[in-house]
């Protein structure tokens, strides 16, 4: 029960990777750079490394605010204010 607890968490933490990757791609900015903004005394994050060289262009839209609840769910509220930031930014 636990181990399918946690893989369960391990997948839906790699969904809320693809999303964040996907929503960076539309919006033509650099997933690791902004990542890197949010959490800048953290070691290098390599899933999130793999599944930037892994992502396929799949043109999935990848709104905001969905974007941000998702990361928040996940604890990520770092990365979901530099995600804020930079749509105000791509709003004007």
């Amino acid at each position: 029960m636990i181990n399918k607890a946690i893989q369960q968490y391990q997948e839906d933490e790699n969904v809320m990777i693809q999303l964040y990757i996907q929503w960076c791609f539309n919006n033509n900015l650099n997933a690791v750079a902004l990542y890197n903004q949010a959490y800048p005394q953290q070691e290098t994050n390599i899933p999130l490394l793999n599944a930037v060289e892994e992502m396929e262009n799949n043109h999935l839209e990848v709104d905001t605010e969905t974007l941000l609840n998702v990361l928040q769910l996940f604890g990520n509220e770092d990365l979901a204010l530099v995600v804020s930031q930079e749509a105000e930014k791509l709003a004007k």
